[in-house]
């Protein structure tokens, strides 16, 4: 990735701010600004020609200012590391509870600062809507710090309001030393749990899928670690074929579904067996989740992509396929 280089160092920059021309008075810069009446006591009012060296002066000053900032900036933006898709886009996906249509989440990216490191956010947000709004109501709040090198989570936050049920729980993942220090801070319990570079929450999980996709090969297995609900699960995750799903506004994609075999308590369900979709495009967004429980299927239906990238996602949304 290249990085792109400031338009001048620090050191050029104070050169050329010293072999500026500028008046010699201290008070140079107000006093030639000012009406001749207006120029305070000891202020040495400068002739037309100073006046127009000062000016020059200061143009030259901010124009070196401005590119020096703005290469500094550029090359802050330019170091920003690849992750297979791209931060910032806002996705919006349907949930649906057997064929009925019960709630929404968002998933969003964005790049964060996190005790002096950039890491990469993705935060979830799922809510009841409808009837089931007023019978069940969900508000939960689920994010993500990742690491964007390697894809392992930082810090999991997890806020779950559904119905009477309330939880607050955060995760730190230090895997220097080979810990996840659990808190749940509603109940006041705490638990450590020895980890390896396997292991991943289960939001930085289903994204990293999204990294690693474009390497998978159909019926191969990959295993991975996953926490969820103060407990480790061994995950074996294997792309099975590519179907054509029907997206409302999007019409047919192609997309890989993933199969992965265990059963765990996960983000949106407590219970069941999940099946996972991700585009087979460039993007590799995820287009479906679904959920097999004891009493019913969940569903997750993508539908909406915003933000970041001109490709088919945000610039071709059409009529569903009949």
């Amino acid at each position: 990735m290249s990085i792109t280089q400031p338009a001048c160092t620090l050191n050029e920059f104070q050169e050329l701010k010293q072999h500026a021309p500028c008046g010699p008075a201290p008070g140079a810069a107000l006093s030639q600004s000012l009406p001749r009446r207006h120029v305070a006591p000891g202020l040495v009012p400068m002739s037309r020609k100073g006046r127009r060296h000062t000016r020059a002066g200061a143009l030259c000053g901010l124009a070196c200012g401005a590119l020096l900032l703005t290469g500094f900036v550029a090359a802050e933006a330019a170091i920003q590391p690849e992750v297979g898709f791209p931060v910032g886009e806002t996705l919006t996906y349907q949930i649906y509870w057997g064929v009925i249509p019960v709630g929404q989440s968002r998933v969003r990216t964005e790049w964060v600062e996190h005790e002096g490191r950039q890491l990469l956010a993705i935060r979830f947000r799922t809510r009841t809507t409808g009837v089931l709004k007023r019978i069940y109501p969900v508000n939960d709040y689920i994010e993500t710090l990742v690491e964007p090198e390697t894809m392992l989570p930082v810090r999991f936050t997890k806020q779950l309001n559904e119905g009477r049920y309330h939880c607050d729980e955060v995760t730190h993942f230090d895997y220097d030393a080979g810990v996840a220090r659990f808190h749940s801070r509603n109940r006041d319990r705490t638990k450590e749990y020895a980890i390896d570079e396997s292991v991943r929450d289960l939001v930085s999980f289903m994204y990293n899928l999204r990294s690693e996709a474009s390497g998978f090969q159909l019926g191969v297995e990959r295993e991975y670690k996953v926490m969820a609900d103060e407990k480790l699960y061994d995950i074996l995750v294997k792309p099975i074929e590519v179907e054509k799903l029907k997206l409302p506004g999007y019409g047919r994609v192609r997309s890989v579904r993933f199969e992965p075999e265990a059963k765990f308590e996960g983000l949106f369900v407590r219970k069941g067996k999940l099946w996972v979709w991700v585009s087979d495009d460039d993007r590799r967004i995820v287009t479906r989740v679904q959920a097999k429980i004891p009493v019913a299927s969940v569903k997750l239906v993508l539908a909406d992509v915003d933000g970041p990238g001109a490709d088919f996602w945000t610039e071709r949304k059409t009529k569903e396929d009949k």
